[in-house]
């Protein structure tokens, strides 16, 4: 049902624990990491986990067949603009042409990003309700309202106390990608799941 959404979000909840590891050692004085060797851990974890939402479609569009396939939109579309971010930056630093401050338009950029990958979540989640599966949605909810929570008190506190929540947010970000690899799986084992007419779309 739900393609290679298993396996990506289990490389994604690998992938964000070893990024939360590592800004818990730095947090704590054990390590000092810098950020170019945190950073892609969050992007792969983050690419992962989108590209995970766009499999899950087609299980989900036999219920919720707008919601579904306007969440793989939205993480496509969420892919698309991470990925630009990240080769800005990954080319600047290689060509010495972006030392100087962040440029005007990049924390736009940033925001737009951010609301993607909530609304991707928000949707996959919506659609998974809808089809029945309470277990998925709600595992579903949890990095969007992580991620809305980081948004809302860099409105409130500043963008650099908000980052300073990363290490739990993160933290309940990687546990919901790893259960939902598990849910995933379990529901793909199936020979007829439950989103197949006549099973009882129900269970959850």
């Amino acid at each position: 049902h739900y393609r290679w959404s298993p396996g990506l979000f289990i490389a994604a909840g690998l992938l964000m624990l070893v990024q939360v590891v590592l800004i818990g050692l730095r947090t704590y004085g054990v390590g000092s990491f810098p950020e170019a060797w945190i950073a892609p851990f969050a992007i792969c974890a983050v690419v992962a986990a989108l590209a995970a939402l766009t499999g899950l479609s087609p299980g989900l569009s036999h219920a919720a067949p707008r919601l579904a396939k306007a969440g793989a939109a939205v993480a496509l579309f969420a892919i698309v603009l991470l990925c630009t971010a990240a080769a800005w930056l990954v080319v600047g630093a290689h060509l010495g042409g972006h030392a100087g401050p962040v440029p005007a338009w990049f924390p736009g950029f940033a925001a737009i990003f951010m609301f993607a990958f909530v609304l991707a979540f928000l949707l996959a989640a919506a659609a998974s309700l809808k089809a029945g599966s309470r277990a998925m949605g709600c595992l579903l909810l949890v990095p969007a309202v992580a991620w809305s929570v980081i948004v809302l008190a860099g409105a409130v506190m500043g963008i650099g106390a908000a980052l300073r929540l990363d290490l739990y947010t993160n933290g309940a970000i990687a546990c919901a990608l790893l259960a939902l690899g598990h849910v995933a799986g379990n529901r793909s084992g199936r020979t007829h799941g439950v989103y197949d007419s006549g099973r009882g779309g129900g269970a959850g």
